[in-house]
Formats: structure tokens, sequence, C-alpha cells
């Protein structure tokens, strides 16, 4: 089986990023055919093509760019763009989304579903359900309640 493993980061800057490279070693040993996708870094780990998105690192931007980029947390189009070569050329049977939030988007999913790949994701922390990502107010010593809707 040929198994796309999505993560924004392809080397080793997180729990998501350990996880999703502990699960590729394990699949290649049990006889599948894993790539990664994500954004393009000069420390990213066992990439074989050239289809990455540029990096994103939206925490050392000024106003400028983060206004001009903005929109990219929402949509990024060179996201789809640079996925369709991949999709194509690879041919997954699986395409595994991790951490794609923010740099890479659900702009990709459209392509992926159009090639009818089935698709799994691995929620690895709370940023789906909460958009401070923490479900937790550190100014107050206690769990967030500002989203709960009971």
């Amino acid at each position: 089986m040929k198994i796309l493993q999505v993560n924004k980061y392809l080397h080793n800057f997180g729990g998501a990023e350990a996880y999703m490279f502990n699960l590729s070693d394990a699949l290649r040993l049990s006889g599948h055919e894993v790539e990664l996708w994500g954004m393009s870094n000069k420390k990213n780990i066992e990439v074989n093509h050239n289809y990455n998105i540029d990096y994103i690192d939206y925490k050392n931007q000024d106003i400028i760019q983060k206004i001009k980029n903005s929109f990219k947390t929402i949509y990024n189009n060179q996201s789809r763009k640079n996925i369709i070569p991949l999709l194509e050329e690879f041919k997954p049977d699986i395409v595994h989304l991790h951490n794609y939030n923010f740099q890479i988007t659900p702009s990709i999913l459209p392509e992926i579903k159009k090639r009818n790949i089935t698709i799994v994701q691995t929620v690895h922390d709370s940023q789906i359900v909460c958009p401070y990502h923490r479900l937790y107010n550190f100014r107050l010593n206690n769990k967030c309640t500002k989203c709960d809707i009971s």
C-alpha cells in the first residue's frame, strides 16, 4: 500500500513529528511505501520529491507579512497546486493527515477527494476544537470555557 504522510513540519519539531516518523518507519517495515509532504526546510528528513510548499513561520514575521499571510492560514493556494503533481506521481492509496492547519490548510482536501483517495487524520492537539489551542486559561489558571456551548 502507498501512504502519503502530510504534516507541516518534516523534521523533528515535536510529538506529532516523532509519531509520524515512527509510524512511517513501522509502515515501511511492514512492506508499505511511504512518502512525506509538507513545508520545505533544510532540516527536513527523507523527502524524495520537490513538491513541498514554501516554509511559513508565522511567529517571526513583521506586521506587514502577518497581514499579507493571514489569508493563507485559511486557504493556501500553493498547497493545493503543489500536492497535485505528488498525488499524480506517487498515487497514494491513503493520505494520512497530521498537523496541516495554518500552513498547509484544508485547501488540499478537494484534490485528494477528487482522486477518491482515502483520508485518515490523527488529531495531535486541541487546535481543531479550540481557537486558543490550549483549552486552558493560563491567566485564570483554570480550564477555558469561552467556547463552551453547553
